[in-house]
């Protein structure tokens, strides 16, 4: 025979302790006391609540932690902190811990002081949008069980929503943080939507161990230093994004990663991200470095015409399908590899500015209309190479047919008539031995 579940304890607070059973509920209801009541909010009779909601108006502090909410209360409460002379509705210190929602709206609302929701519920949509916290937000351990709606809110100090889960919709489009962000272990779950389409994070932003089992799109948005580490995408999109520092190490990818024409102008760390679906850096810019040393591809992957500026760092990346950095520009990055890729690594039309040393094991490897400004090694291996009209800069070396034992020795030699290939055998050609992988 099952054994019933341990009772709740009580909270810190003095509760209203409506409904206690001393076997099955010895708690009863965990709202706070309203103060000279002894009951909740939502226990009062209507004569105590509306002597109570009179003592309110815009801008009051209240404390209504634990207690439950049906739509037509909340109302009255919000209606009775609402400026009558301008619409607004302003709330000074509010503390709804662990309070209880069914529909919820606070649209267009105004917290002045601290705005609490640890661990409370929505079991309906929660409304937000354009809603202001002028102090920190807590919103940790919240369950939105349906639309999390905060579409231009504005989060003028720290947000707080660790270990939150959204179940649905979760609209932050256009939003604000000018303080910190943390969704460290937040839970997006299956059929939701993380939407943070064109908001901007002026601060540090902490996305460690969420996970986005549903659709996340962070498109146009900015941000200013910002941690994705160890956490979990599905399909996941920052097209146009802006990072200054952007930190994803660890982390997984099981759908489409889609990061067309993203910015990274600072630090990006990639290290050991595992991408189980199509990886697309197309035109995206490194501007200061990106380290995806022992990343691991496994769809197809493409950094068609991105720009990369100091370094590339895909130490020990494996790539195991087709793999493009078509008329992608490295910017005295000196070195690409060593990596292994099991399809086709194509580098045609990328330009190289400074002297690079190319390491792969790789089938095959296209380099057609590749420039390269300066010098070139090549260490390859396995790789079947295609430089068809390559061409360097670096005009004083004479071309030179790689040696029979050089996995190059089936690559054509270059037409000497041909003024787009006569440069292009003066890289050195070498073999390369690939690390082991298990």
């Amino acid at each position: 025979m099952t054994s019933p579940p341990a009772p709740s304890p009580a909270p810190p607070w003095r509760h209203c302790a409506q409904g206690t059973d001393p076997v099955l509920d010895p708690v009863g209801c965990r709202g706070i006391q309203v103060t000279g009541y002894g009951l909740c909010l939502a226990h009062l009779d209507s004569a105590d609540r509306a002597a109570y909601l009179a003592t309110l108006s815009p801008g009051s502090d209240l404390d209504h932690s634990g207690t439950t909410f049906t739509s037509p209360l909340l109302r009255e409460l919000v209606d009775a902190l609402r400026d009558p002379s301008t619409n607004t509705l302003r709330f000074g210190d509010a503390d709804f811990t662990e309070a209880r929602f069914t529909t919820a709206v606070f649209a267009e609302a105004t917290f002045a002081a601290g705005a609490r929701f640890s661990h409370a519920a929505f079991s309906a949509a929660a409304d937000f949008e354009g809603t202001t916290f002028s102090a920190i937000a807590h919103f940790e351990g919240v369950i939105f069980s349906d639309r999390a709606v905060f579409e231009r809110a504005t989060f003028s100090e720290s947000a707080m929503f660790n270990s939150a889960t959204f179940s649905d919709r979760a609209m932050f489009d256009s939003a604000t943080f000018s303080d910190l962000a943390w969704f460290f272990g937040s839970t997006f779950t299956p059929g939701s939507w993380a939407d943070f389409g064109d908001v901007t994070f002026s601060a540090s932003a902490r996305f460690d161990y969420a996970t986005f089992s549903g659709a996340a799109s962070f498109d146009g948005s900015t941000f200013t230093m910002v941690d994705f580490d160890n956490a979990t995408f599905t399909n996941a999109s920052f097209m146009g994004t802006t990072f200054s520092h952007a930190g994803f190490s660890d982390a997984t990818f099981s759908g489409q990663a889609g990061f067309f024409a993203a910015t990274f102008s600072g630090y990006t760390g990639f290290g050991n991200v595992t991408f189980s679906d199509e990886a697309l850096f197309i035109s995206t810019t490194f501007n200061d470095g990106a380290n995806f040393e022992g990343a691991v591809f496994s769809g197809s992957t493409a950094f068609d015409d991105a720009s990369f500026s100091h370094r590339a760092d895909f130490e020990n990346a494996r790539f195991s399908a087709d793999t493009g950095f078509t008329g992608a520009t490295f910017s005295g990055v000196p070195r690409l590899g060593p990596f292994v890729c099991l399809g086709r690594l194509d580098l045609s039309s990328a330009v190289f500015t400074a002297p690079m040393t190319i390491e792969a094991a790789a089938a095959s490897l296209a380099c057609v209309r590749t420039r390269w400004e300066s010098t070139a090694t090549l260490r390859l291996r396995h790789a079947r190479v295609d430089l068809t009209d390559a061409s360097s800069h670096n005009r004083s070396r004479s071309p030179r047919t790689p040696p029979p034992s050089s996995p190059l020795s089936d690559t054509p030699s270059p037409r000497p008539d041909s003024p787009t290939t006569r440069t292009y055998e003066s890289c050195r050609c070498k073999e390369w031995t690939p690390p082991t992988w298990s």
